[in-house]
């Protein structure tokens, strides 16, 4: 999974950040930001390696962990 789509994502929640100063927004430009991390240290890696690293990763990042909220339900 490349993480280059985000952008155009990112841009909606970076200015509702600025205009609103919503913390969902900071959060999720924060959490974007890990993303694009993750792919930078896994550039250039073999692609068995890549994989490994974001499911690691970048999974838990965008797939969370939803024994929470099957606590709420």
């Amino acid at each position: 999974m490349l993480v280059h789509c985000w952008s155009h994502l990112r841009r909606h929640f970076v200015k509702l950040a600025r205009n609103t100063k919503s913390p969902i927004a900071e959060a999720a430009v924060r959490q974007i930001a890990t993303l694009y991390a993750v792919e930078a240290t896994v550039r250039g890696m073999t692609r068995q390696a890549r994989l490994a690293a974001r499911q690691q990763y970048s999974t838990p990042i965008i797939a969370p962990d939803h024994r929470r909220l099957e606590a709420v339900v």
